[in-house]
């Protein structure tokens, strides 16, 4: 009977559905579970008792009288009878004889009950064949462990409660005086059993629901509460299928019943079989209910990586579904027709194995080759016109009568990946309508799966797709960065053009997040050091992971209070003995890259020079063109700061530098010329100075240039705007100025920031309905002035001209962004100069005459 095609109706089991997934749900298994075992039910093992001791024990009257209660199943008085000629001792080292064989083996009713993922099991058997089922090593609490019992239901960790003792430990209740010391004088058992009766919903398997602590409990329940207890739910079978018995169970207990009635198809075992699809069943409508709403995986955390992911997703997946065991495979190149394994969970009884750690080397993915014309493979290849998954209810042996049309692949030679596997279930990972990967779940049990199973393998699969794409995304920020990475030295010649970096004799290490392995490795060899792997795990303590992790950056601080983030063999490795700054580096506002920047002369780090190396970093990152093919040299980044570097002049400026108006003005030009050249595409930009008079603070324009394609027709394009002045309280100024101490970076405006149009658009020729880049100029939380820039084009209408924005591209609006945070930093310089020139004019020209020491730049030893 293939689950799959054929599934058991279970009737309106929806709160016994809810019980399990909220875990509130616990198992109460019966002798019946143990009926396919080497296990005597309790009528045969009274029986054999009494043969025991029939002729050293009891005599012929005896052995008759107790021989007609066996007849009519009076066990509980059989058992008192017995106990009362024989000592105890004896009878519980024959119970532990005959259940406690260590080669007795969980039957198949036991298994399919440790696939559903219940809160707890209890159960009045002797032998250990559930705990066996569950692979609990542990020894289970009995009715001696009640104050136990309620500090293990204080946690969610499962037990399970054997409420008649254990076969091992020789605790066995057997008579009606045993029963007596449980329900009246174990007071805190019964308590505990109420409670749980009370607010978790109890399945009955393998119990006829007749002994006598239990009842006594539910009835002194039932009454109290009438129908708010319950409801519970029992697997009947056969005759205790009739309606009458049925009626009794849901009047007496508010017990709903569960129908196993004897199929038309002959077969000795029928009933273990009816009872193991139906708890299959009910695994399977489980799983699809939890994993159908739920979030498996967190794809957008820092540290996402791809072999975690799928770790998380097959790891619930497989102890959603009760599988042995299960596995995720990827396709690094549809066209290689090659799968190969990125992560396998294996559950191995109260231990989770995670088998996801692969060393061997591959370019694409490190993990095992899944044959390509294996089962597996094979199945992989099929078209989307073909089911999208394969099941295999018998790996190995296989009927005639199987559907080929709806399972179009069963190869006697599959290979399972999990020793004992019986049955395999396979499902197709897709993602944009191609095929990226499989996904495989192995169970132990023959005939394992239901539709249940496999809504939930489906909802799993989605979660691996998407999984897979962040990664492919990721990596691709990373692929990005590539080229610079391959060429350190072209990318140090441009870091290296950093006066802050020279000014402060600063070293600085380069980072690549793999977000496959979880790894950060660094790529550049500082200071010529011994080439070798250099990396840190993501969640290694380090500077670098907790750059990432926190996604900004980071200081070491000495205080003991600071957590210590450096890394010892970092220190020691690169002779780190200064402050450290960690400056994460995104592309497209993702992290790609760790770049770690250290002194080792105790040099201070300070604020403006770790935002100056930053922005460079992303700069030369975040190039337009960063996925051509092209020379490195030839990248706009590249370009664009050998350019900006002439623009600034000399190598270091002085103060007899700054205090020339005519070279402070000079370097504004140059800079304005290359923000409006081919490399940046702005198309006008201008400098606003704060100045104040007796009305108050003003902003004006001091100096503005127009690209040729942004020039108006009859207007000059240098400083064209130069005297329009803007007053403090205007609402955009407003909001500048109050935002610029915390984010003093090039931002975006539009009328939408506001709700009005700015008052300077008509006089700054600006499209009403389009955007502007703003980028504060601020030192120690003073704010100077600001840099506005714009793509705002002349178009020719049938009034005349009119401005209307050219929207850039998403690179080329990043890389304008940057391009300003960079510039805005040497302006500080400038604009201070500007300003206090003004102000203390006679004092600063008493000053210049005593510093000798550089203020931007390095002056050569």
């Amino acid at each position: 009977m293939n689950q799959l095609l054929q599934n058991i109706e279970l009737g309106d089991i929806g709160n016994l559905l809810d019980a399990i997934a909220n875990n509130s749900a616990i198992i109460y298994v019966g002798a019946g579970a143990s009926y396919d075992s080497s296990m005597p039910l309790w009528g045969t093992f009274l029986q054999d008792l009494l043969k025991e001791y029939q002729h050293t024990v009891f005599s012929d009257e005896q052995y008759n009288y107790i021989r007609r209660k066996l007849d009519f199943q009076d066990y509980v008085t059989c058992a008192q009878y017995m106990q009362r000629h024989e000592k105890d001792a004896k009878i519980l080292k024959y119970i532990s004889k005959i259940y406690g064989r260590k080669n007795a083996k969980p039957t198949a009713i036991h298994q399919a009950i440790a696939r559903i993922p219940f809160k707890m099991a209890i159960t009045t058997n002797y032998d250990s064949l559930l705990e066996k089922a569950y692979g609990i090593s542990t020894s289970p609490l009995t009715w001696k462990n009640s104050s136990a019992l309620y500090s293990h239901l204080k946690s969610d960790n499962f037990i399970i409660l054997k409420t008649h003792g254990d076969a091992h430990l020789e605790d066995a209740i057997l008579s009606k005086r045993d029963y007596r010391k449980i329900i009246y004088e174990n007071a805190e058992l019964n308590a505990c059993i109420s409670h749980l009766l009370m607010f978790n919903t109890f399945l009955f398997v393998g119990s006829s629901i007749t002994d006598p602590d239990l009842i006594s409990l539910m009835d002194n329940l039932k009454s109290i509460h009438k129908e708010g207890f319950g409801p519970h739910y029992a697997i009947v079978i056969g005759d205790e299928s009739a309606s009458v018995h049925v009626d009794f169970l849901r009047d007496s207990y508010n017990i709903e019943t569960i129908k196993c009635l004897k199929p038309n198809i002959e077969s000795d075992n029928w009933k273990t079989e009816a009872v193991v699809s139906t708890l299959t069943n009910i695994s399977g409508r489980v799983s699809s209910k939890n994993l159908v709403d739920t979030k498996i995986t967190m794809v957008k955390s820092p540290t996402f990586f791809l072999k975690d992911a799928c770790l998380d997703i097959i790891k619930e997946l497989v102890l959603a579904t009760g599988s042995m065991g299960g596995y995720i495979a990827y396709t690094s190149d549809l066209n290689r027709h090659e799968l190969r394994e990125v992560c396998k969970f294996q559950q191995a009884g109260d231990r989770a194995l995670d088998l996801g750690n692969y060393d061997e080397d591959h370019t694409d993915f490190t993990g095992k080759l899944v044959v390509i014309n294996s089962f597996i493979g094979q199945f992989f290849l099929l078209e989307e016109d073909f089911p999208q998954y394969a099941y295999d209810g018998n790996v190995g042996t296989h009927s005639s009568d199987q559907d080929s049309a709806e399972f179009p692949l069963f190869l006697n030679s599959y290979k399972a990946e999990f020793s004992k596997c019986k049955s395999v279930l396979a499902y197709q990972i897709r993602a944009d309508g191609q095929r990226i990967g499989v996904l495989v779940l192995e169970s132990s049990h023959v005939d394992a799966y239901t539709a249940g199973h496999l809504v939930a393998a489906k909802k799993s699969s989605i979660a691996a797709a998407a999984t897979y794409v962040e990664y492919k995304h990721r990596q691709s920020l990373t692929n990005s960065i590539e080229p610079f990475l391959a060429k350190m030295s072209e990318f140090c010649k441009l870091m290296n053009l950093s006066r802050e970096l020279a000014r402060l004799e600063l070293q600085y290490l380069l980072y690549k997040i793999d977000h496959l392995d979880g790894i950060i490795e660094a790529f550049h060899d500082i200071a010529n050091l011994t080439p070798r792997r250099f990396y840190y795990k993501f969640n290694d303590p380090s500077l670098v992971t907790s750059a990432l992790k926190k996604q900004k950056r980071l200081l070491d601080n000495t205080n003991d209070k600071e957590p210590k983030y450096l890394a010892q063999n970092g220190v020691k490795y690169f002779n780190i003995s200064g402050p450290v700054a960690a400056i994460p580096i995104k592309v497209n506002g993702n992290i790609s890259s760790i770049l770690v920047i250290w002194s080792q002369k105790d040099n201070i780090l300070i604020k403006p020079a770790l935002n100056e190396i930053s922005i460079r970093a992303h700069l030369i990152t975040n190039s337009v063109d960063r996925d051509t093919e092209q020379q490195f040299k030839k990248r706009i980044s590249y370009l664009f700061l050998k350019e900006l570097n002439k623009a600034l002049g000399p190598k270091v400026w002085t103060t007899k530098h700054l205090f020339d108006k005519d070279f402070r003005n000079k370097r504004i030009d140059r800079i304005f010329e290359l923000l409006t050249g081919d490399f940046c595409k702005i198309g006008r930009i201008r400098l606003w100075q704060l100045h104040e008079d007796n009305s108050g603070e003003y902003f004006c324009c001091t100096q503005s240039l127009s690209s040729e394609r942004a020039k108006y027709p009859n207007t000059d394009s240098e400083n064209h705007y130069v005297g329009i002045r803007t007053i403090a309280s205007d609402p955009y100024v407003s909001h500048l100025k109050a935002v610029s101490s915390t984010k003093p970076f090039t931002m975006y405006y539009d009328m939408s920031i506001m709700g009005i149009i700015d008052h300077n658009t008509k006089v700054l020729n600006k499209d009403p309905e389009g955007s502007w880049l703003v980028c504060p100029i601020v030192h120690r939380g003073r704010l100077l002035g600001h840099i506005s820039a714009d793509n705002h084009i002349p178009t020719k209408n049938r009034r005349g001209y009119s401005p209307k924005e050219e929207v850039p591209s998403r690179r080329t609006s990043d890389f304008q962004r940057l391009a300003l945070d960079l510039v805005s930093d040497i302006f500080i310089t400038l604009l201070r100069f500007e300003q206090f020139e003004k102000k203390y004019k006679s004092e600063i020209a008493t000053m210049a005459k005593r510093i000798k020491l550089p203020l931007f730049g390095k002056a050569n030893n």
